[in-house]
């Protein structure tokens, strides 16, 4: 069947709310980030979104604060391998 040109301008539009009353309502919650680390991570999303390259000093500090994170999650919960074993199971499987 093949359909005009036409056709399609009768397709009813989406739903639309009539008013902010029945729009669900939201409430603040704590997401478990410390709220400097959001404020950093949104701005290096909205740096990151709106095109504009990290210059080289902020590249160095988001690595010297990824390592010492590392090392403290090392520290905290040991050396972790389940990539290995996850791999390696999945090899098993297929």
């Amino acid at each position: 069947m093949v359909l005009s040109d036409k056709a399609f301008l009768h397709i009813p539009f989406a739903y639309k709310m009539p008013s902010m009353e029945n729009a669900m309502t939201t409430i603040e919650q704590f997401t478990g980030i410390d709220p400097q680390a959001k404020a950093e991570l949104q701005e290096a999303c909205n740096k990151l979104a709106g095109g504009v390259p990290f210059t080289d000093d902020e590249k160095a500090k988001a690595r010297e604060r990824i390592n010492r994170i590392r090392e403290e999650n090392r520290k905290l919960f040991g050396e972790s391998d389940i990539a290995v074993q996850l791999i390696r199971e999945t090899r098993d499987i297929a």
